[in-house]
């Protein structure tokens, strides 16, 4: 018996937004710039936040986070966060707890479970280090930080 495999010519999903035309970009280059547009864009949501980040702490920054995504999720937006299980390990479980509590769908990426049967250090090694905003498929946030005090500025707990 012979075993066949047949490659198919990829093709581009139709799933895709059209292309629109006029977008903006604006470089925000620090937390002192960067948070405030982010909690704000948050803050302006009507139907959906998608957020994820691969170190979400559980500190001063990550709750006013954590906060503005709970205030959305009880107005009736769908607000969905995905964090990595390496990267947020310091942050109380307390935090997502509440999250989930006001109605936002959280998510841990790829969670340490040693009573696998295989430990495999290539899965322990596959982390999320995506840092992505988007709100509304109108205003989308991606770069370098995370959202905790370590990015913010220093008069606000950084």
């Amino acid at each position: 018996m012979r075993l066949r495999l047949r490659l198919r010519r990829r093709r581009p999903p139709d799933r895709f937004e059209a292309v629109v035309h006029g977008n903006v970009v604006t470089l925000l280059h620090d937390g002192a710039a960067c948070f405030p547009a982010m909690l704000e864009a948050i803050a302006a949501a009507r139907e959906e936040v998608l957020f994820e980040m691969y170190w979400f702490g559980s500190d001063r920054t990550g709750r006013r986070f954590a906060d503005a995504l709970m205030e959305r999720a009880r107005a009736g937006v769908d607000v969905r966060v995905i964090y990595d299980a390496v990267g947020s390990l310091e942050a109380e479980d307390a935090l997502f707890d509440a999250m989930r509590a006001a109605g936002c769908q959280v998510h841990e990426y790829n969670p340490i479970a040693p009573w696998r049967q295989r430990f495999d250090l290539g899965l322990v090694n596959n982390r999320d280090h995506r840092k992505i905003i988007v709100v509304d498929r109108k205003v989308a946030f991606t770069g370098g930080l995370n959202v905790g005090d370590p990015w913010a500025p220093e008069d606000e707990g950084g």
